[in-house]
């Protein structure tokens, strides 16, 4: 792992996602240049980009492994890419700048938070908010946590 760390710092990576079954794979949100890497764990090399445009903050996979989000402060929404053929799905506006962005165990719900202390909800099947929660405070960051398992 500590290669890839050093490969997250080489690319300018601000982030990163990967989820525990899927060790083959890890995405990077590179905020310089303005894109994902896509990087192969075994190898450590970096497999293909997609671009998403201006200022990526947070990243995360859908539970099944088919769709990564990208929630950009640059332009107010979440870009999802199809994992599988690394495009860019399309992408959805949220109601102010997302700073993070994590997906619900059963891949129904996408939650971002906003610098505008929102919470915002978007329903991954049909790529729309469904709901935007005030926060008391900003929130820098997001985890769904299944009932039971903190």
């Amino acid at each position: 792992m500590s290669d890839i760390v050093q490969l997250l710092r080489d690319l300018g990576g601000s982030c990163l996602a990967l989820r525990r079954w899927a060790r083959t794979r890890v995405y990077v949100a590179n905020e310089n240049s303005s894109n994902i890497s896509i990087i192969d764990a075994a190898s450590k090399t970096v497999i293909g980009t997609v671009g998403v445009g201006s200022a990526p903050s947070g990243i995360t996979i859908s539970s099944d492994g088919s769709r990564i989000y990208m929630a950009k402060q640059g332009s107010g929404s979440v870009t999802v890419i199809d994992a599988a053929s690394q495009s860019v799905v399309t992408t959805v506006s949220v109601s102010g700048a997302p700073l993070s962005v994590a997906a619900s165990p059963d891949g129904s719900r996408i939650y971002v938070t906003t610098q505008s202390s929102q919470l915002v909800v978007i329903n991954a099947l049909t790529n729309t908010v469904t709901a935007n929660v005030t926060l008391s405070v900003v929130a820098q960051d997001v985890v769904h946590v299944e009932q039971g398992r903190a």
